[in-house]
């Protein structure tokens, strides 16, 4: 929603046929699309509430989500007619909107509908109930190399069609209504957010819950259930991750295309793919994603280890053995905050210092290219770590579950699909959902800060 503010104040504060009510408009608009996705959230979640569940929980939750995606289209229609109907034509061309009020809901539109199909696109390449998990469970019988080599190519083969839908989507909101259609469409995607972030709370909780029923000895049938409604978490998760993505794509670029905007502002030539100086940052911004990444994996195997080793210890007195002593969960909880906090501090200062430090270094041209390089490497990397962890952990849900005959939980098989979710969880809980905020807090400092940037470059280069 604030990338779609920001385009709106940056792109038409300075157009000469902008009336005040269309620019009010222009920002207001956004407003209400958003407060229209929350109302169809509101509803989408109290039907799956309220709705009892059937033995596809899965269909279930997509309904919720589908429930709150029309409602946010139908104010979204809504709220593009009483917003934009009364400009001229002239007016509503000179913007970017070639065809009338409709435009920034066609834009929405594509938003919503791409998000939609993400979704589905995520819950092949994760859902237990589909051939690609299945056949990285199949593998696993082979081997711990097998299901990595397996997983890596589900992860990357589910990166063509989101990606896909994410060009095409950009591609004709562009066309329609220009960069603030851009904006417009990653806020269609995000308006039930909502929605998609409560069903991707609904994994960790069934996850939780299946932790408890076998820690406290329940029937075998409870661990049954929780084991699959896990698996759908694990599902709703990447999905919920894939939203977070696509919307970071349109964001991202609308906030590039206002970067760009600023240019005019400052009087500078915009500068053309070919320079060197934008190759050069397209470069290094794809190696920050690359690096960003190593950093985050690090700092998982390193927070992980600590809490292994203060578990040991625990473990290691007989009185917490025997149950006459309870262990200090505090403390594990404590290191686990402690370390969390403390090792994503360099990541942070990575994406708000180096578009700043680079740009007053080498100049705004270069910045361009390290947010267009940070992006095109960062969406599918994004997109092959959530995929690929999830379906790594539902491989291992579904050798649990019986799915492989003579492999069950605890024969050579369900190790190597440990293996693989192992490695997963690193992929999908922490190196995936961070990349595309990492993308979105680089761009919007660049954005916010380009005046500045480009003051202090201009100091540099008259001192050196």
């Amino acid at each position: 929603m604030s990338a779609s503010i920001v385009v709106a104040i940056s792109l038409l504060s300075n157009n000469p046929l902008i009336t005040a009510d269309f620019f009010r408009s222009s920002y207001i608009f956004p407003l209400v699309l958003a407060g229209g996705g929350l109302v169809g959230c509101l509803i989408g979640l109290l039907f799956a509430s309220v709705k009892k569940m059937g033995n596809n929980p899965s269909k279930e939750l997509n309904l919720a989500t589908y429930i709150s995606a029309a409602i946010a289209l139908i104010f979204g229609g809504v709220a593009s007619f009483l917003a934009f109907k009364d400009a001229s034509a002239e007016l509503l061309q000179s913007v970017g909107f070639k065809l009338g009020w409709i435009s920034p809901w066609i834009c929405a539109i594509l938003g919503i509908v791409s998000g939609v199909a993400i979704g589905l696109i995520t819950e092949y390449y994760t859902s237990a109930d589909y051939k690609p998990t299945k056949t990285i469970a199949e593998y696993a019988t082979e081997g711990e190399a097998f299901v990595i080599t397996k997983g890596d190519a589900v992860g990357s083969r589910s990166c063509l069609f989101p990606i896909l839908i994410i060009g095409a989507s950009l591609l004709i909101s562009g066309i329609v209504c220009g960069t603030y259609g851009i904006a417009i469409s990653a806020l269609g995607m995000l308006s039930f957010v909502g929605t998609t972030v409560s069903i991707d709370a609904f994994g960790p909780i069934a996850d939780n819950a299946g932790g408890l029923a076998e820690s406290c000895h329940l029937d075998h049938k409870v661990r049954e259930i929780t084991d699959k409604l896990d698996s759908v978490g694990n599902t709703t998760a990447a999905i919920g991750k894939g939203f977070a993505i696509g919307s970071a794509a349109f964001a991202t670029v609308s906030l590039i295309v206002a970067y760009v905007g600023n240019y005019a502002h400052s009087g500078l030539e915009v500068p053309k793919i070919s320079s060197h100086i934008v190759i050069a940052g397209c470069l290094i911004g794809g190696a920050l994603i690359e690096f960003f990444s190593a950093i985050l994996t690090d700092n998982t195997i390193k927070s992980a280890k600590e809490l292994a080793d203060v578990g040991d210890k625990q473990l290691s007195d007989p009185a917490i053995l025997s149950g006459d002593k309870d262990p200090d969960y505090n403390e594990l909880v404590r290191l686990a905050t402690k370390s969390a906090l403390r090792r994503m501090l360099l990541p942070s200062i990575i994406a708000l210092v180096v578009p700043f430090i680079g740009g007053a270094i080498f100049g705004v041209d270069f910045v361009v290219g390290i947010l267009l390089g940070a992006t095109i490497v960062a969406i599918p990397r994004a997109i092959f770590m959530g995929n690929s962890g999830g379906a790594f952990d539902n491989a291992k849900k579904f050798i649990e579950s019986g799915g492989i005959v003579g492999h069950g939980k605890g024969t050579a098989a369900h190790k190597a699909a440990v293996t693989g979710d192992t490695v997963g969880d690193t992929r999908k809980d922490v190196v995936g959902v961070a990349l595309d905020i990492f993308i979105k807090m680089m761009s919007t400092v660049a954005t916010t800060l380009f005046v500045l940037i480009n003051a202090l470059n201009v100091l540099i280069r008259s001192i050196f």
